[in-house]
């Protein structure tokens, strides 16, 4: 239980934390903003603002620019970096995200604490970002470094929809947590009487596994 909280707790921090970096990043000097392209560190500002922001267009031009490089852009951070990918999921925003994609980024690009776009759109209840991401490739049954998937993450949050398209798609509903829970568990742990019957009927016939570390 109290591994599933701190990852709720987790789950809404880690959109306080983009945006606490990111307003970080705009104030730090520029020699500072690490790259590994031909991008200034500028450049490197703009995009993340771009994305940050929501500026679909400039994004655009930055990236046919710099012909992709800024794909490979992140947000500095003591455990590695924030992809833009992630940002944008995390921001909810559609159009950046459909934009990244379609420029290559990697739609199973793992982050902080093992989260990926589709752990985002899941605990956000962003049905339209959780289209775009399973039509895109994303992996439906990726595991947090917690050991939770997408499916837990909208049973968790009470997102019905989410949890529909995930299940209409072919997630897996006897992956187990780090602490032994499926998404079955959590739905009974916060009271949500319509997902857990939803996930009771997809549950008939299955037997609960855990794939972490396979």
């Amino acid at each position: 239980m109290c591994n599933m909280l701190r990852w709720v707790q987790g789950s809404q921090a880690l959109l306080l934390g983009t945006v606490f970096l990111l307003l970080f990043m705009l104030i730090i000097p520029r020699e500072s903003v690490a790259s590994n392209s031909d991008l200034s560190s500028m450049d490197v500002q703009a995009v993340i603002r771009a994305v940050y922001e929501g500026n679909n267009d400039y994004l655009t031009r930055l990236i046919e620019k710099y012909d992709g490089e800024v794909l490979g852009v992140k947000l500095p951070t003591k455990k590695g970096g924030v992809g833009l990918l992630l940002i944008a999921s995390a921001k909810g925003n559609v159009d950046i995200v459909n934009t990244l994609l379609s420029y290559g980024a990697d739609v199973n690009e793992i982050g902080l604490g093992g989260y990926r776009s589709i752990h985002n759109a899941a605990v956000n209840c962003n049905l339209a970002l959780t289209k775009l991401l399973v039509v895109s490739g994303a992996e439906l049954d990726a595991q947090t470094d917690l050991g939770i998937t997408p499916l837990m993450g909208a049973a968790i949050l009470g997102c019905k929809d989410v949890l529909l398209e995930l299940l209409n798609h072919g997630a897996d509903t006897q992956i187990l947590s780090n602490e032994g829970r499926t998404a079955l568990d959590y739905a009974k742990i916060k009271g949500w009487v319509e997902i857990t019957k939803l996930l009771e009927a997809a549950d008939v016939g299955n037997k609960p596994k855990s794939i972490v570390g396979q």
